[in-house]
């Protein structure tokens, strides 16, 4: 959360001219409750994992799509496995400090960090995913002192690097 998944893939989907989808975003469409609604009301995060799931495999389907997963889509085996086979995964980063900074101007959007230290929190869920997103990750990009244009070119590049390819799939 707070690295820019959701403003960098909408851009670089613009720029692609791919399809784009927010996983959560997606999730509050599909059942008409927030993701804060559906972790205090709609079944707790178990609940939410398994929507998570659902939206996997619906997305694993299309393509020419970027699609901006939430922070804790990867722990998850199968999604882990799902998004793999399917693309590039590419594991935006920030320093804790800075992701609490931007999820800061969200107040009450970010139910993980209801707590009474959210740097502690931020922390602790970006130590305990890190195996993960090693794992999974074609490549990193550290967005804490980035604009959002040099990350979505740096990922271009890559990509191209990595697909080989003008327009990645």
């Amino acid at each position: 959360m707070g690295v820019g998944k959701s403003a960098v893939g909408r851009r670089l989907a613009q720029e692609l001219s791919f399809h784009f989808v927010d996983t959560d975003r997606y999730i509050e469409e599909t059942t008409g409750q927030t993701v804060s609604e559906i972790f205090s009301e709609g079944g707790g995060e178990t609940r939410f994992r398994e929507l998570e799931a659902e939206t996997v495999s619906h997305v694993v389907k299309q393509e020419r799509c970027i699609v901006s997963t939430g922070g804790g889509m990867i722990l998850n085996p199968d999604n882990r496995n799902r998004l793999k086979g399917w693309g590039t995964v590419v594991w935006l980063q920030a320093n804790p400090d800075i992701i609490l900074q931007r999820a800061g101007k969200r107040p009450g959007k970010r139910p993980l960090l209801q707590g009474a230290d959210p740097l502690s929190t931020i922390k602790r869920l970006l130590a305990d995913r890190e195996p993960y997103y090693s794992e999974m990750a074609a490549f990193s990009v550290d967005t804490s002192h980035q604009g959002m244009e040099a990350v979505v070119s740096h990922i271009k590049k890559r990509m191209i690097e990595i697909e080989g390819a003008t327009h990645p799939s």
